[in-house]
């Protein structure tokens, strides 16, 4: 299996704009995962998240909040929230629970840390998982990414 594509975004708003182009191409929502600081802690609130199709609301839905020691209350979701959940402490998990699931799934310790570092400031952390078109799905997270620098 391919390794997941990780993007940081600094504002929700490209998230949005990139988790819902990826839906417009067929990527499901179980491919999908997303880590971002809760609500309360940013300031917004789920309705503000864009309840639209491919908003980061629809894949937030029922999401309960949890605490990691690295960066305090986030709402994650996916693989990547499989991976903290799991049983079985990973030998990568050392260091806390996000930066195990991300060193798990091929990220380099610096880059993990970029990525904590990035949802700790408020980013939202998203992967793509199993993505075949891996060229495709990087495509569509610079555009976003761009579109609303």
């Amino acid at each position: 299996m391919a390794q997941p594509i990780v993007e940081l975004f600094e504002r929700r708003v490209a998230a949005e704009l990139a988790i819902g182009a990826l839906a417009g191409r067929s990527v499901r929502r179980d491919q999908i995962s997303l880590v971002r600081r809760d609500w309360a802690e940013v300031g917004d609130s789920p309705h503000d998240a864009g309840a639209g199709l491919g908003g980061l609301g629809v894949l937030l839905v029922g999401v309960a909040p949890r605490t990691i020691a690295e960066i305090g209350t986030v709402l994650a979701v996916g693989p990547l929230a499989a991976i903290m959940d799991s049983p079985c402490r990973l030998p990568s998990a050392a260091g806390g629970e996000l930066r195990g699931a991300l060193l798990h799934i091929g990220c380099t310790t610096s880059e993990a840390s970029a990525y904590i570092d990035g949802v700790r400031r408020g980013g939202t952390l998203v992967a793509v998982h199993g993505a075949a078109w891996a060229v495709e799905v990087r495509a569509v997270t610079c555009r976003a990414t761009a579109a609303k620098a």
